[in-house]
């Protein structure tokens, strides 16, 4: 299946950049047609034209591998907004290229998925975002997988107007239906926190805690082919 290769966002839409020059085209809705060239074997660069693809043909080699194209780009979820506490529709599947210049921002690692042993790393899309807090924007995944694992609460840049993300896996599979079935264990976590304080709550965030969880998940279907 074709991939498109990396995207720069703007407050104008989506782009693609040539990997010489820097230049930006609009993205299309399809891989990239003529003029345009996408490298046939990373399948992760384009260029504007030949000129550009020979003009740094030799610095491209070492980034370029004849390995298989699905291998060089990196899974990830992306994840907007939740709308009406949901997840379906802000919960996709992505394939990044190695050189994605949005794997280069900063991470954010959840602390409370941590304890239960997995690293998952959160990388904001939407830059910039100020002003006060607009629901639109809130991202209750994220803030709660921030949230410290003591007092409970994430860093103030994640409490609101977080906007979309993307979601990476740093040592195992990650899915849209594994992004659904933390949230499962995020919000029970919330709720044990409302009910019993952060301190005995946020206690239960254990690898042990983690795993009678899934072994629940396992039982009734929801985890099903899932691994973690």
């Amino acid at each position: 299946m074709a991939q498109l290769p990396p995207l720069i966002e703007n407050d104008t839409g989506l782009f693609l950049f040539c990997a010489a020059c820097g230049a930006q085209h609009e993205a299309p809705s399809e891989p990239p047609v003529p003029p345009l060239l996408l490298c046939s074997r990373c399948r992760g660069a384009l260029f504007c034209g030949e000129s550009c693809q020979r003009a740094v043909s030799h610095a491209h080699a070492h980034l370029c591998s004849d390995a298989a194209a699905a291998d060089a780009f990196v899974p990830a979820v992306r994840l907007g907004p939740l709308a009406g506490g949901g997840l379906s529709a802000a919960n996709t599947a992505v394939s990044l290229s190695p050189h994605d210049p949005r794997l280069q921002r900063p991470r954010a690692v959840s602390p409370l998925l941590a304890a239960c042993g997995l690293r998952l790393a959160v990388v904001r899309l939407q830059l910039g975002v100020g002003g006060p807090p607009a629901p639109e924007l809130d991202n209750q995944w994220v803030t709660l997988a921030l949230a410290d694992p003591v007092s409970g609460l994430a860093p103030p840049e994640w409490e609101s107007n977080v906007g979309e993300v993307l979601l990476l896996r740093e040592d195992g599979p990650l899915s849209p239906a594994h992004v659904e079935l933390l949230w499962r264990w995020l919000s029970l976590l919330a709720e044990a926190c409302a009910r019993e304080g952060p301190s005995a709550g946020l206690g239960r965030c254990t690898r042990a805690g983690f795993a009678a969880f899934l072994a629940g998940a396992y039982a009734d279907g929801s985890a099903r082919g899932l691994s973690f």
